[in-house]
């Protein structure tokens, strides 16, 4: 079986986990590449826990792209949270 290997920097500790209470450790792409561009929105950091391999991303690290679809994406996000403050 082939591992797939990701590229990715441990850059500090972050929240513990949900699931088993352990400090996670907090990632960010080592790159940003042409595939990461193309999407209308990715994460620009988050964490990991190593222990049950629960993965959690935040709002505040939510990066749009400049992309037809990212111009969509955002667009329909500020109007979700229009619709949540009425």
């Amino acid at each position: 079986m082939k591992v797939k290997k990701y590229k990715v920097k441990i850059i500090g500790n972050g929240e513990e986990c949900k699931n088993c209470n352990i400090l996670m450790q907090r990632r960010e792409h080592s790159e940003i590449t042409h595939k990461i561009r193309q999407m209308s929105y990715y994460f620009s950091e988050w964490d990991y826990c190593s222990n049950c391999k629960h993965v959690q991303h935040y709002e505040k690290f939510k990066v749009f792209n400049k992309t037809e679809k990212g111009n969509i994406a955002k667009y329909l996000e500020e109007q979700n949270m229009l619709f949540k403050n009425l």
